[in-house]
């Protein structure tokens, strides 16, 4: 298979992945059902939960049978929760689909990376990660803004035909991944291409991974990338009603929404430019990126006038970083265990959004949204300066192992 056609049916992968018409409604069709506010609150806890508990078996288990199918798994797993909530329409029905997709993201967080990171490699490719990864990024968030636009106007009028399209879209996101090929490390020279032979055992993966928290300045790394990413995911997660808190109009929400994963895009699109130029080629050019976005959110907030230029710029900066940081990871750890240190990577990751998000609720409690964006923005700054201080990991100490 060509390189070409196998980087189209990534980006395919991506887009389909997140072309979920449910998206801006779930919650709205949780309420609908008859399910109040604190029922919704345990089915999202529960949902957050199923995705930390299988996290990192979720890694493991690509290590030893097969990132793709891993990968396959977890898109049939996100359908087939979909499609309890049209057949089983209680509130059993919707935990039990929300669990589905937990595990999905669980499936798909750790091991997407190390699939590509190897299949880019299988070509001589691997110097392409960040251009690859930045075109599936671009290629998902415009299914997230169709959805965000769609979803919500489809489902006043069918919420079931909504609900059926989106598990539809997981499907054809899986048959993007059944047909590349299979790219385990655990094939032989002379194998045929599906033939493969038995995994690393629990126990390799296991020195695998301590041998990859012991590499100098991996710590380091991880305090500055989890601190930021998380930081940055919580934020998002507030984005439309801080813009209602600043007086944007209630119809104007949804388009705020879009316009921030368009910015996400325009970044993600820049990746490969700002890298020839040096910019977030290393942690320390990633400490100073995350610095500088979070001090411009820090202005915006302070001044009205700022505030839409410098919300944007803060998305769109910290966008192009999630991927920078991703394909550094990539390259410092061994093949053996990666996408079982991906996963542990991810699952650093949601725990700093725990103890973030417990921070930012205080603020919130203290001095509503306002205080709440200013102490994000000042938790990224402190988390970069892990980046700008931190010791420098040697990038080729294990690529190509």
């Amino acid at each position: 298979m060509s390189f070409k056609r196998q980087t189209g049916l990534w980006h395919a992968f991506r887009f389909f992945q997140d072309l979920a018409l449910v998206y801006p409604v779930y919650v709205i069709l949780l309420l609908q059902h008859g399910l109040g506010a604190g029922s919704v609150a345990l089915i999202l806890a529960l949902w957050a939960g199923s995705m930390l508990v299988f996290e990192l078996p979720s890694g493991i288990l690509a290590d030893r049978w097969s990132r793709r199918k891993t990968l396959i798994a977890g898109m049939l797993a996100k359908a087939i929760g979909f499609a309890c909530w049209l057949v089983w329409t209680t509130p059993a029905g919707f935990a039990v689909g929300f669990v589905f997709w937990g595990l999905q993201e669980a499936f798909v967080s750790g091991t997407s990376d190390a699939y590509l990171f190897g299949l880019l490699r299988r070509s001589d490719r691997a110097d392409r990660f960040e251009t690859v990864s930045a075109r599936a990024a671009i290629w998902s968030r415009l299914a997230i803004i169709l959805s965000m636009l769609g979803g919500a106007w489809l489902a006043a009028r069918d919420s079931a035909l909504c609900i059926a399209l989106s598990a539809l879209a997981m499907l054809l996101s899986g048959l993007c991944l059944w047909l590349l090929p299979e790219i385990d490390r655990n094939r032989q020279p002379g194998r045929h291409e599906d033939e493969t032979c038995a995994g690393p055992t629990i126990r390799e993966l296991a020195t695998s991974l301590r041998s990859s928290l012991r590499l100098p300045g991996m710590l380091t790394s991880l305090v500055f990338g989890c601190g930021v990413l998380a930081g940055w995911g919580m934020l998002d997660e507030y984005d439309t009603a801080y813009g209602m808190h600043r007086g944007l109009p209630l119809e104007l929400v949804g388009l705020w929404g879009c316009l921030r994963f368009a910015a996400e895009g325009l970044g993600c699109a820049l990746l490969p430019w700002l890298q020839r130029r040096g910019i977030l080629t290393s942690l320390r050019s990633m400490g100073f990126w995350s610095a500088i976005a979070a001090l411009i959110l820090a202005a915006g907030i302070a001044g009205p006038d700022l505030l839409l230029p410098a919300y944007f710029a803060f998305f769109a900066m910290l966008a192009p970083l999630e991927i920078a940081f991703g394909g550094q990871i990539q390259r410092r750890i061994p093949d053996t265990g990666r996408a079982s240190f991906t996963s542990l990577v991810s699952l650093l990751t949601a725990g700093a959004a725990i103890l973030i998000g417990l921070v930012l609720g205080a603020a919130a409690s203290r001095g509503g949204l306002h205080l709440l964006f200013a102490t994000g923005a000042g938790l990224v700054l402190l988390a970069s300066l892990a980046g700008l201080f931190g010791r420098p990991v040697n990038q080729d100490s294990t690529e190509g192992r």
